[in-house]
């Protein structure tokens, strides 16, 4: 069939009349009606409009109102697929894995026709409808046009074979704490150098160790200050008295060395008292008598190391598009909300027991109650492992696109924000003393949270490892004795040498890989029946690497 001569725009104009419009030659022969009638409207720029009983050419420009009925035989995921085509056409404004409101587990679909609207079949025709029953029948009230569209897209939707991603991650976390120190203390009594050292008894020279120095010292507890009846100049007899005469006082040790962090430190004092930083033990000790003096040798030592190994191998299969969320949590709950606490403002009866009565200092008269501070509003954290994924089927069913946020959240501790609240009182003998009325404890948790964002590509079938959040905080002391602490070999016992080490890490090995709707791969020794073709050239033997199981 040849074009007619001239412009197809001239001939075919909106405002000419089709029953004008001609066309040169037109053979057929053995071809239905409807690929005859697509011809004509080719070249006449025109539109078929059947009707119940006629079939009529009409201008393109001529609006179709005439609606007609019906039904499709849909696949039971048909309505899924419309909904999650809708979704990754709307663009990327809304963040899939953003903190959102509390919502049902499992939400209302939306109606089919939204969603073939949104597919691109239009319902502009008075009376135009569309009904989706549970059986799978797909009643359609539309235009012919909008009618064939319709099948179009169904007949696309059909020839897509269902297909899944199976995910498996596995989180490997390792930490390890080293903690080693040795060093020594040395206690040197008055002894008189004149008359040890010279044999002069004029005693008028004399020496010992020092002072109590800058690092909080050492007490009576820490050294031997009586050996067989002798005391020991120098160590007192309280324990918790510093020590004088030690020459190597000025070295740190223990907790005098290795410092927590800050949070730690708040965490393992919840009551924000005072703390005693204590040197490390002693593993052996050695006194010496000399005349009128005494020498004690204390070795310190300290080899700790403390390790933690967390492997968790969560799994989900997936649609296409959807995403998929995996929790292994335990639910915390914890006060985010205190009623201040209630002090009487007047007593009753007898109060010549104190301020508060016998109940808390003693003394006559009766106590009256006290509120400490209430909790009254909750929140709940969920802890553990949380892992959201979405995974997306590349067109030629070998990628596979990943967007995933896995996020471990621990409980470490509380921290107390509260104050003791006392008031002065008396004791049994009429003393006056400071009684604590109530503890106050206002706790709020602390939680540590490792969280990964991001999105990739892999081949179906293989393994790709995210994370790798490394870290490695050390800690070294080299203290010395000045002049002693040089002396080859020897000045090792006057010195002190610690180091703590502490490392951390986390990997995250995800897996992906298709299956079918039996469970089957696509791909492998276990795949399903004719599911491996060879598209655009990939394949086996083709650009992929081999995949190894």
């Amino acid at each position: 069939m040849a074009p007619a001569e001239g412009d197809a725009a001239t001939i075919a104009a909106p405002t000419q009349d089709p029953n004008t419009l001609r066309i040169n030659n037109l053979r057929s022969r053995n071809l239905p009606l409807e690929v005859v009638l697509q011809y004509i409207c080719e070249q006449t720029k025109l539109k078929v409009k059947i009707d119940n009983f006629s079939v009529t050419l009409v201008p393109l420009s001529a609006e179709e109102t005439d609606t007609f009925s019906r039904t499709f035989r849909v696949a039971p995921d048909f309505q899924s697929k419309l909904d999650s085509g809708a979704a990754a056409a709307g663009g990327a404004a809304e963040d899939p894995f953003a903190k959102q409101e509390s919502k049902p587990l499992l939400g209302a679909r939306k109606p089919i026709k939204d969603l073939l609207m949104a597919a691109g079949i239009a319902f502009t025709a008075p009376g135009s409808s569309a009904t989706l029953s549970s059986s799978g029948a797909l009643l359609v009230n539309n235009t012919p046009e909008q009618l064939e569209n319709l099948e179009a897209l169904i007949q696309a939707l059909d020839e897509d074979k269902p297909k899944q991603v199976k995910i498996t991650t596995k989180f490997i976390e390792i930490s390890q704490e080293n903690n080693d120190e040795l060093g020594f203390d040395w206690l040197v009594s008055p002894f008189n150098l004149t008359n040890n050292i010279f044999g002069n008894n004029n005693q008028t020279l004399f020496g010992s160790g020092g002072t109590q120095g800058n690092q909080g010292g050492r007490t009576g507890s820490d050294l031997i200050g009586n050996v067989n009846g002798t005391t020991i100049s120098g160590v007192p007899l309280a324990s918790g008295q510093f020590a004088d005469n030690l020459v190597t006082n000025g070295l740190r040790s223990g907790d005098q060395a290795i410092n927590r962090n800050n949070i730690d430190a708040i965490l393992n004092n919840p009551n924000r008292n005072s703390q005693t930083a204590n040197v490390a033990p002693g593993i052996a000790a050695l006194t010496g008598f000399f005349s009128n003096s005494q020498v004690q040798l204390i070795m310190r030592g300290l080899a700790q190391k403390k390790g933690t190994d967390l492997m968790t191998a969560p799994s989900v299969t997936a649609k296409s598009g959807q995403k998929a969320t995996i929790e292994i949590i335990r639910e915390f709950i914890y006060p985010t909300e205190y009623e201040p606490p209630e002090l009487p403002q007047s007593t009753g009866g007898n109060n010549t027991g104190g301020l508060f009565g016998g109940g808390i200092g003693g003394g006559g008269g009766g106590g009256f109650p006290v509120t400490p501070a209430t909790p009254t509003a909750f929140e709940t954290r969920n802890t553990g492992v949380t892992l959201e994924i979405q995974p997306t089927i590349g067109s030629n069913d070998f990628v596979i696109d990943l967007d995933f946020v896995p996020e471990i959240v621990e409980f470490e501790g509380f921290i107390n924000y509260g104050s003791p609240i006392q008031a002065p009182s008396t004791d049994a003998l009429g003393n006056p003393v400071v009684s604590v009325i109530t503890e106050n404890r206002i706790e709020m948790p602390v939680f540590s949270s490792r969280r990964v964002k991001t999105s990739l590509t892999i081949y179906d079938g293989y393994t790709v490892a995210v994370g790798g959040l490394m870290r490695e905080d050390v800690q070294n002391i080299e203290d010395k004795v000045p002049i002693l602490g040089d002396i080859p070999v020897i000045g090792r016992l006057f010195q002190t040498k610690g180091e703590n080490r502490i490392k951390s890490n986390l990997v995250i090995f995800v897996t992906a890989q298709i299956i079918d709707a039996t469970g089957r791969p696509l791909r492998g020794p276990d795949k399903a029946p004719d599911s491996n073709p060879e598209i655009g050239g990939l394949g086996d033997g083709g650009v992929l690497p081999a995949i190894t199981q």
